[in-house]
């Protein structure tokens, strides 16, 4: 997959990834009830990631991206956190809103080329000798589009925070 991918996740963690070993992934998972298929897999600066959508959709019209990068070079959730906003801030999307903590981050933004606009929240956490973060990017619904970013992000924390805690968990246990 080209770092030019339309979506948030795909071209933040485009840049991101390089040889690190991380946990083996497998082909498929399920993330709220969803099957979702791998789809992309990127490694960048000692960072590993992959990419899922869910079945049927392609990763440049999916409705849900989930992401999960995992590290050995930034061995702590708020160093990859970090190393991830960067990535973001570097990439060519145009940023509606932002909300970032030590080891989370909302992101509001499009891209142009092909259009999109998305919601995307992540969590990072310590593994052992690793960092992991996982992350739901949500294409924005017509409904979306109304709600002002802090709000959005609130209601992608409701939806989504759940699945991710349960996600980045069964990544770093892997490990």
């Amino acid at each position: 997959m080209r770092a030019s991918c339309p979506t948030i996740l795909a071209l933040a963690l485009a840049l991101a990834l390089a040889g690190c070993r991380g946990p083996r992934l497998p082909e498929q998972l399920s993330f709220e009830g969803l099957t979702l298929k791998k789809v992309a897999e990127w490694k960048l600066d000692g960072v590993q990631s992959v990419v899922f959508v869910p079945e049927g959709e392609t990763l440049r019209q999916s409705t849900l991206q989930v992401g999960v990068l995992t590290s050995t070079k930034h061995s702590t959730a708020r160093e990859l956190n970090v190393w991830l906003m960067k990535q973001y801030r570097l990439a060519q999307v145009a940023r509606g809103y932002e909300s970032v903590a030590a080891d989370t981050a909302c992101k509001v933004g499009r891209t142009q080329v092909p259009f999109r606009e998305f919601v995307a929240v992540h969590v990072c956490r310590d593994g052992s000798g690793m960092a992991v973060c996982v992350e739901a990017d949500a294409m924005l619904t017509p409904e979306m589009r109304e709600v002002h970013g802090a709000d959005l992000c609130d209601g992608q924390w409701a939806r989504h925070r759940e699945a991710l805690e349960a996600l980045v968990e069964r990544v770093v246990v892997q490990r």
